[in-house]
Parts: structure tokens; sequence; C-alpha cells
């Protein structure tokens, strides 16, 4: 029931912000990705860099950061706040349990901005399917599942949650999060941190085959916007 509650929560939430042709295409989506799906990528490489706070802060007043790293933490926030983010986030419940940490922001306790990060395979596993490889034991991590809610675009919100995360992993002893992004998907925000684009990847699924291959790009690689 948990499951179908999780479903209809998060096309609610799809409804409300983006429409119902939005909510349409979403929907067909996700099914076919079941049956077929053929993405390209580019896989990214995150250091722990020095940044300068000021320099990432929101255009948005009153917003709150809050690291969440367990349900407990989340059923915390929930009570303090009279919302629940797990009720937007398609499978955040299950992220949380695996030892994902979600790095949100809210605005009028509701969440603006997230991006999750995986310091274990289980984590990495829950989060993404597409088997890149991340090396855990040399203090390697993954990133994914940065959302912005459609109003509070434009205003650097995951711009600041990538700052924070950036923070969180230099406590942590953590050197690098790997992470993908569409090819047709790369924003300018990425240029701002400590990344390198190394490789291009094809991801090739059919219902339970996969194929997945990784194309080294020069060392001084940058992409056009």
């Amino acid at each position: 029931m948990r499951h179908i509650a999780a479903h209809l929560n998060r096309a609610r939430y799809i409804l409300r912000n983006e429409g119902a042709i939005s909510l349409l295409r979403r929907i067909f989506s996700y099914l076919a990705s079941y049956i077929f799906s053929c993405e390209e990528y580019y896989v990214l490489q995150l250091s722990a860099g020095e940044l300068n706070e000021a320099d990432f802060l929101p255009r948005a007043k009153d917003f709150t950061f809050k690291l969440i790293n367990s349900n407990e933490v989340a059923d915390d926030w929930a009570k303090q706040t009279g919302f629940d983010f797990r009720e937007q986030i398609l499978h955040a419940r299950r992220h949380l349990d695996a030892g994902a940490v979600a790095f949100c922001i809210f605005v009028q306790n509701c969440l603006a901005s997230i991006i999750w990060a995986g310091f274990n395979q289980k984590a990495k596993d829950s989060l993404q399917r597409e088997p890149y490889k991340v090396n855990f034991s040399e203090h390697q991590g993954c990133m994914a599942g940065g959302e912005t809610a459609p109003q509070y675009r434009g205003k650097r919100l995951n711009a600041y949650a990538w700052f924070r995360m950036i923070h969180y992993m230099k406590q942590q002893g953590i050197t690098v999060l790997i992470g993908l992004v569409a090819i047709d998907n790369l924003f300018k925000l990425h240029t701002k941190f400590p990344m390198k684009i190394y490789a291009k990847a094809r991801y090739v699924k059919f219902l339970w085959w996969q194929y997945w291959k990784e194309t080294p790009l020069p060392e001084d690689f940058k992409p056009s916007f």
C-alpha cells in the first residue's frame, strides 16, 4: 500500500506543479522504461574543492537547508514543519533506508530543491540503475536525483544544495562524487564547481537485459551549451 501511495502522491505533485500534459508524459515514459530505454550520458566527477558560500546563496527569502540522512530524521522534520517531503519525491523512503543522504532546501515548509548522494553500493543501487563504477573503498561516492520545483527554478537553489553537498564531502573525507547527466540536459550550473566530465556513456535496457558502455573523453574536454 505504501508503494501505491508514494506513486499517487508523486502524481498529484506533478499534476499540481507541472500540469496534466507533463503528468501524462511522465507516466508514459516511466512505464515505457520498464520495457525499453536507450540513453546517453556524460559521466561526471565532482571534487571536494574550496568554495565560498556567498557565491552560491539562493535568490530566495526565508529558505532553509536541511540534511536528511535517515527516515527517522525525515519523520522528525515532518513533525516540525507539517510537511513530509517524501510524499513529493518518489522512493525517498527507500533511498534513506539504503543509506542515501538528501540535501534539501525548503521554502515556506515546502521542498524547493533536492539532490541525493550515496556512500555505499546499496545506496547507489537505490538511487540509480545505470551500472557506472564508484570505488566506495577509495573514499568515492555517487550523486543523483537533482530536482527543483518549477516555481523555484532560476533562484540558485540547486547550486546551494550542491555547495552544501561538497561541504559534507569534505567533512566525511569523501574525495570524489561520481554521477550522470543526460547529454541533452547539461546546464551551466555544473561549470561553477570543481567538476570534470571524463566519459560519455550509453545505456540500453530491454526488459531484464542491460548494456552499458563508457567512452573516455580527452582531459581538456569542454561541453558546448
